[in-house]
């Protein structure tokens, strides 16, 4: 019985494709309700800017604790 095998380079290079459409969206409208995503901001910095991933997270862990909420007004 043969198997279906996905060609997964292609199946991953389609996901990378959609997430990072998907990023510049999120971190667009971040933008425009004067909300802080760090987590967002940081992957955007190792995909488009060359950050390298061990740094970004060493910065995220870094950051100072402070509490977070809800209360935009999303439109």
């Amino acid at each position: 019985m043969v198997q279906y095998q996905p060609d997964i380079k292609n199946e991953a290079e389609k996901y990378r494709r959609l997430f990072m459409m998907n990023i510049s969206d999120v971190l667009a409208l971040a933008k425009k309700y004067y909300i802080t995503m760090p987590i967002i901001e940081e992957v955007n910095k190792v995909l488009f800017e060359n950050k390298p991933a061990k740094e970004a997270v060493m910065d995220l862990m870094q950051r100072d604790k402070r509490a977070e909420n809800i209360t935009s007004d999303w439109k």
